[in-house]
């Protein structure tokens, strides 16, 4: 058993808590094959639906609710080595993670694209108590003991065997329990909380809820927990956590081409996951390396609460990607600096063009007056930096100049 070593930071108030992780044993130590790691189990959770095997009867009503993806949830081994690395990582202060050098702030939209849950809906109260008749569901499967997660699993094998309406309902309601246990809320104890009776007992509600919210609220304060309190285990859904990373690395990013629906199933392939690669990958990464958010396709916006800038940005950012892979592979296949200048030219303007329509878009949408008389001015003796790093610094000086009158057109 061996301690995680703290990565040398400077001891500012924030990346400070980074050290604190240094004593907690999260530690790599030897498991049993079949263990996962933390409370966070979504390989016991797909082998025991594969093994009850659901009558139509039964797919019939999850199909109804807001969870019915995760009936077909593939198997997704969430690794204790991938844990240990990310989170020595951890800034308590500012819920981020640094990386490269930047922080990198982990957000509730990041749940919702990864797991296909919307951050949209009424608040779910970590702390609810239980109404009466929440009381008599608890009463009814679990008598005046905890919520354990054999317990769920004993109580669905027996409703799988009965074929009442009230049977089939409440197998729904025990099911998307287990998802909570296993997955969603989970805690390393295997009980499931609580408050979470609430929101099962109205299965047509279920959609109403801001879910994202809640499992990013659960899990960024088990992780502030275990840092403070130096525990051995870290509760809420930290499978989420490795796509994240993959998201947010560009050369981890390019691992998978392909875009699914939820995010999540990208990472799946094991071959994408090998052990060790992330702490090689983070230990060697630079801030132009990181992609700071992740950008919603069209299929995932509607999970995301949408304002017209992002909805602009968005915009522009689909609009370049398959340029930016095409730049890519005229690089690749290139001799010369001035081919591939004489190449991009033309793509820069039409890329300037549209960036400055959609900023006209804005513009116009906020009431800005003259917005249709901008231009586009590309001024081809502007100063440019000698690097691939001091474009930021440049345009600042730029702009600072034009406000002051020293440059004129």
């Amino acid at each position: 058993m061996g301690l995680l070593a703290a990565p040398n930071l400077s001891c500012s108030k924030g990346e400070f808590s980074l050290r604190m992780f240094q004593g907690v044993a999260l530690v790599v130590e030897t498991m049993h094959k079949d263990r996962e790691v933390a409370g966070c189990a979504p390989s016991k959770f797909y082998n025991f639906i594969k093994k009850v095997n659901l009558k139509d009867k039964h797919i019939k009503v999850l199909e109804d609710t807001l969870f019915k993806g995760f009936m077909h949830f593939p198997k997704f081994l969430v690794q204790r080595t991938f844990l240990n690395t990310i989170l020595t990582r951890w800034d308590d202060e500012h819920n981020c993670f640094l990386l490269g050098g930047k922080r990198i702030f982990f957000k509730p939209q990041d749940i919702a694209v990864i797991l296909g849950l919307s951050i949209n809906g009424e608040h779910i109260d970590l702390r609810r108590e239980l109404s009466a008749s929440e009381k008599e569901l608890k009463k009814k499967y679990f008598a005046n003991v905890l919520l354990k997660r054999e317990l769920i699993e004993e109580n669905i094998k027996n409703l799988l065997e009965e074929s009442s309406e009230e049977s089939i309902s409440d197998f729904a309601k025990l099911f998307i329990l287990y998802l909570f246990n296993t997955i969603l809320f989970p805690i390393t104890s295997e009980t499931t909380p609580i408050f979470l009776l609430h929101y099962v007992n109205e299965l047509k509600n279920l959609h109403s809820y801001a879910w994202a919210t809640a499992i990013w609220t659960f899990l960024v304060r088990s992780i502030s927990e275990s840092l403070r309190k130096k525990k051995k285990y870290v509760n809420g859904c930290v499978m989420v956590l490795e796509p994240w990373l993959h998201e947010h690395i560009i050369l981890l990013s390019w691992l998978s081409t392909k875009m699914v629906y939820p995010r999540i199933l990208r990472w799946v392939d094991s071959s994408y996951r090998q052990t060790g690669m992330h702490k090689k990958f983070l230990d060697n990464l630079i801030y132009t390396q990181i992609i700071e958010d992740i950008t919603p396709t069209n299929e995932e916006s509607h999970l995301l609460p949408l304002t017209d800038a992002s909805s602009s940005n968005r915009e522009i950012r689909q609009w370049l990607e398959p340029i930016l892979l095409k730049i890519d592979e005229k690089i690749v296949t290139s001799n010369t600096n001035k081919e591939i200048r004489q190449w991009l030219e033309p793509i820069l303007v039409r890329m300037e063009e549209k960036i400055v329509t959609s900023v006209k878009e804005y513009f116009s949408i906020h009431g800005i007056p003259d917005c249709d008389t901008f231009q586009l001015i590309m001024d081809n003796e502007c100063p440019q930096q000698k690097n691939s790093y001091d474009c930021g610094l440049f345009v600042i000086k730029f702009m600072d100049c034009l406000s002051q009158g020293e440059i004129l057109f």
